[in-house]
């Protein structure tokens, strides 16, 4: 199930956050640098970032509710990571040349999982089609990128302190 969280500044909604369960299958190069041995799970738990948005009206005078947001998703998971497990933040990041979401992640921190061919990422967008895509052509062109946030991770960012 799917929570959705609020950003309000001076009684309007400016931003909002969508959380959901996650898990990432991580080859073992990924799991080693996390510290995972190979008798440990290939399954790590992760607390996914659905859906992040900000007011544009608002962000022409205001910087850094994007982030804030983030930071707010971190506490949520470590506070998971206590009682039921969770290892990641992960999100698919936005790859288009209109919303660069990846370039926002990378900067927070976040990286990409290694499961996602980047040869994905660079193929040019379909042809328009007067018929609706089939589920191949979807996938074929999709225009995401899986990103994964340690919460280990040293040294933590200030967003996430």
């Amino acid at each position: 199930m799917t929570q959705v969280y609020l950003a309000c500044y001076l009684g309007d909604v400016v931003g909002y956050i969508a959380l959901l369960n996650d898990a990432v299958e991580l080859k073992s190069p990924e799991r080693k640098k996390l510290g995972l041995g190979h008798a440990d799970s290939k399954t790590i738990p992760a607390l996914k970032i659905g859906r992040l948005a900000v007011s544009y009206d608002f962000r022409l005078n205001h910087c850094g509710v994007g982030t804030q947001l983030i930071g707010f998703a971190y506490a949520k998971a470590v506070v998971i990571a206590q009682s039921a497990g969770c290892r990641l933040l992960t999100v698919d990041a936005y790859n288009q040349d209109s919303v660069d979401s990846v370039a926002f992640y990378r900067r927070l921190g976040f990286i990409a999982n290694k499961n996602q061919d980047q040869e994905e990422l660079d193929r040019p967008p379909p042809p328009v089609q007067e018929s609706l895509p089939t589920l191949a052509d979807v996938v074929q062109h999709r225009r995401t990128l899986s990103m994964r946030f340690d919460l280990h991770a040293d040294p933590l960012p200030d967003w996430a302190k």
